[in-house]
């Protein structure tokens, strides 16, 4: 099933990229376009079509999924015009793991954002841990436990009671080209939500079964919570960590977080790495950015 997911979705997009570009050709009248026979139009917009009907009765979760992100920011964006959010954390935070990871993707600008169109993920960040180089594996990289971070522990970043947790799927694979594995039932994989007052910090991407609380359990800041994996919407294994103002994934609108007592120390190689120009990001002593290795004070960073 895995591997004809994947087969289907790659059908999809590369019959949707053929559409869009006779599309364009046709509308600007290019002559090698205009001479190909309608019925081969047909064939390709027919293919493309046939593939996304496929691929929503193959997993209807993943796309429902889709949906509900595109709705819930068009809700988001509706709101925050009626009223401008307050887009600060009012708790702080500790970083969710022991010792020293890599912020690989996050930030609090535009700039430096992990995806700053999606409001609901605006100031996410995304956790490694790498060597003094940033590589982030050892040997086989199609090996997820040849990843430094591979099921390493998942610490609670505050006080706070634990709402939710998705504890449905399996690792995703390691793909080639940085692709994604498009056998998936949840963006986040398996995951949890935490309520702090009237906050909720969600980690996502791990281990199945991993978990070392329940839901209305109450937790303690540094409390291990779980494993780092790869399931869901995952190129490799990381920690996928964010806090909002709600409890929805989809309709949430995203907080920067306020973090207590960590060191940063500038990557030297993440821009060769990542083939991302330099942060511009100053440490200010409670936000982080790319291209710093973090960790909480007590671990200091080597």
């Amino acid at each position: 099933m895995r591997v004809l997911i994947n087969i289907i979705v790659g059908v999809k997009w590369l019959f949707c990229i053929f559409s869009v570009l006779i599309a364009l050709a046709r509308t600007f009248r290019l002559p090698a376009v205009n001479n190909i026979p309608a019925s081969v139009v047909s064939f390709v917009v027919m293919v493309f079509l046939l593939s996304w009907l496929a691929e929503i009765i193959l997993r209807p979760k993943f796309t429902l999924q889709v949906f509900m992100q595109f709705f819930g920011e068009v809700y988001l964006f509706i709101c925050n015009l009626k009223k401008k959010p307050n887009n600060n954390s009012a708790i702080e935070y500790s970083l969710p793991f022991e010792d020293e990871w890599l912020v690989v993707n996050g930030g609090i600008d535009k700039e430096n954002s992990h995806s700053w169109d999606i409001q609901a993920q605006r100031y996410a960040y995304d956790f490694f841990i790498t060597d003094k180089h940033c590589n982030s594996y050892k040997e086989n990289k199609y090996k997820l436990e040849n990843y430094y971070c591979y099921n390493q522990p998942i610490l609670a970043p505050a006080d706070g009671v634990v709402v939710e947790i998705g504890n449905r799927c399996r690792e995703s694979n390691i793909m080639r080209f940085s692709l994604l594995d498009a056998y998936k039932k949840d963006i986040r994989g398996n995951y949890i939500v935490i309520k702090h007052e009237d906050e909720y910090s969600l980690i996502a991407h791990i281990i199945k079964d991993s978990f070392n609380v329940k839901v209305g359990e109450a937790v303690k800041r540094g409390q291990l919570i779980a494993k780092c994996g790869n399931s869901g919407n995952s190129s490799e294994p990381h920690i996928h960590f964010q806090v909002a103002a709600g409890s929805s994934f989809f309709a949430s609108n995203s907080l920067k977080i306020n973090f207590k007592n960590i060191n940063l120390k500038l990557a030297q190689d993440y821009a060769n790495k990542y083939k991302r120009k330099p942060t511009s990001f100053a440490p200010d002593g409670s936000h982080i950015s790319r291209g710093f290795f973090a960790s909480n004070k007590g671990t200091s960073c080597q």
